[in-house]
């Protein structure tokens, strides 16, 4: 009799250890799915915030009067081909001014590239309309590049230009 309730003691005791390891087994997988779905929908939040960052950004960097054109004091929808010129050197020759835009909009590098029509692959000064970059605030590094049509317009010769808003931003 007693060898019998130790069979069965035995029986009982394994039954709970395979009970406990399916149990364990379930738990685990649960939560790799659970964590795997949390995942997945904190890399959307991320990219729906960055496209929203971005977003304000380029509404507020092409708003910026020194960067928009305007003729008589009437604004238009375009970005002014000297002024940005100007801009740039002013972000180049003063460190403080230069700093306190990358603090204020957070980002590592701003360029404007003309993208029709074709022109000289060159980047942009003064003396020469025939180019197809304005690099405000260069940056070779890593970070998210985020693009935007917008409307050159140059007021020497009167004519207006496509070209691409490009805003180097720091992931965090």
């Amino acid at each position: 009799m007693r060898r019998n309730l130790l069979k069965k003691g035995q029986l009982e005791i394994g039954i709970t250890m395979m009970v406990l390891l399916v149990f364990f087994i379930l738990l685990i997988v649960a939560l790799v799915v659970y964590f795997q779905f949390t995942y997945t929908t904190i890399k959307e939040s991320r990219q729906e915030i960055l496209d929203e960052k971005f977003s304000t950004l380029v509404n507020s960097l092409t708003s910026a009067p020194e960067i928009k054109c305007s003729v008589r004091g009437i604004e238009r929808e375009c970005l002014d081909a000297k002024k940005l010129i100007a801009f740039r050197e002013v972000l180049t020759n003063n460190g403080n001014i230069k700093d306190k835009y990358l603090d204020e909009f957070g980002i590592l590098g701003l360029e404007v590239e003309v993208v029709y029509p074709t022109v000289t692959p060159r980047e942009c000064d003064v003396t020469s309309i025939d180019c197809n970059k304005f690099t405000l605030m260069g940056y070779t590094g890593d970070g998210l590049r985020y693009a935007t049509p917008v409307s050159i317009y140059y007021p020497s010769d009167n004519i207006y230009r496509i070209g691409k808003l490009i805003i180097i931003g720091e992931v965090e």
